[in-house]
């Protein structure tokens, strides 16, 4: 950048314009490695992302990233975050309903009303829900499982209070968020899949559908 000729090397003024800009300039970077991340992670998995892929993506130098990430694992970390962002949107409104079926069927419904409005959420959680070392799981189940063994100790469902419940509701609500995603289903889908968790957790047929 070339300075005027009426503005020294010490203007303040220019000294916090130039700060700015170049704190401007740097959230656009990181925003570009961020966003190319997301693409790549949601279109080819996690396994298929690499750092080279992502400044490829992101159209900027390979020594870039590092000026703004340490590693791989850590733009992955805040990918990450941002999926548990909405997961934790969607189990806040488990606290409006009282029994425990609807406390559930509520956060079912929303985790899959998001996916319809936001593929790319719904592609990055079946990416980073298996994985343990991502905080994923753990927000998606938090609630959840309070919630499944309230029903059943309240006899609202019979299944087993174990670990087969929890991976129940989990397996088939990712498995829903992604076929939501893809657009190859309509929004009754979400009802009836919400229905077919609660009477796979022993709730009896009547009172899932409502």
């Amino acid at each position: 950048m070339q300075i005027p000729d009426n503005v020294t090397p010490l203007d303040p003024a220019r000294g916090d314009a130039d700060r700015a800009w170049n704190e401007k300039k740097k959230e656009r970077t990181r925003s570009q490695l961020l966003e190319a991340a997301i693409r790549l992670v949601s279109e080819r998995g996690l396994d298929a992302t690499t750092v080279n892929d992502i400044v490829t993506e992101a159209s900027v130098a390979p020594g870039t990233f590092y000026n703004y990430f340490p590693s791989l694992d850590a733009i992955l970390d805040e990918l990450a975050l941002a999926v548990v962002e909405g997961v934790n949107a969607g189990s806040a409104l488990r606290s409006r309903a009282r029994d425990p079926g609807s406390r559930l069927a509520q956060v079912l419904r929303a985790h899959l009303a998001r996916a319809r409005d936001d593929a790319t959420w719904a592609k990055l959680l079946a990416q980073f829900v298996a994985r343990p070392a991502f905080p994923v799981r753990v927000a998606l189940l938090r609630g959840l499982e309070d919630d499944i063994l309230d029903g059943i100790g309240k006899g609202q469902f019979s299944a087993e209070a174990d670990e087969a419940a929890p991976d129940l509701v989990v397996g088939a609500l990712v498995a829903g968020v992604l076929r939501v995603a893809e657009r190859h289903v309509g929004k009754e889908y979400d009802h009836n899949l919400t229905a077919n968790i609660l009477r796979g957790l022993g709730m009896v047929s009547a009172a899932a559908l409502e």
